[in-house]
């Protein structure tokens, strides 16, 4: 699997995870967010990889919840920071992401 794969693959688990939390998604990328508001994944990830860092930002109830930046490029360590409060909302993205990685490396 190529790496833009592994990482639309996490990144999906997250946004899936985030969307069914009640969570609607704004994406960020350098300097602009072409999308706000969405809670429909397809349109999430339509609107990512346009360039090497983007940041989705989380709301819950219109109000900002954290965020979770990720580096494109890096594989199975894409996540590369978020606000602590995400944790337990990342937890499957980042399973997915080890075990991306123990397939891959076995």
């Amino acid at each position: 699997m190529d790496t833009e794969a592994i990482e639309r693959r996490i990144i999906r688990k997250f946004v899936e995870d985030a969307i069914a939390d009640g969570n609607t998604i704004d994406v960020y990328d350098d300097g602009d967010f072409p999308l706000r508001d969405s809670a429909d994944a397809d349109a999430i990830l339509s609107n990512m990889f346009a360039t090497c860092l983007e940041t989705l930002y989380l709301k819950k109830d219109g109000k900002r919840i954290g965020c979770v930046a990720f580096v494109h490029g890096n594989g199975h360590e894409v996540i590369s920071d978020y606000t602590v409060n995400l944790t337990e909302l990342l937890a499957g993205a980042e399973a997915l992401a080890e075990s991306l990685e123990e397939e891959e490396h076995g």
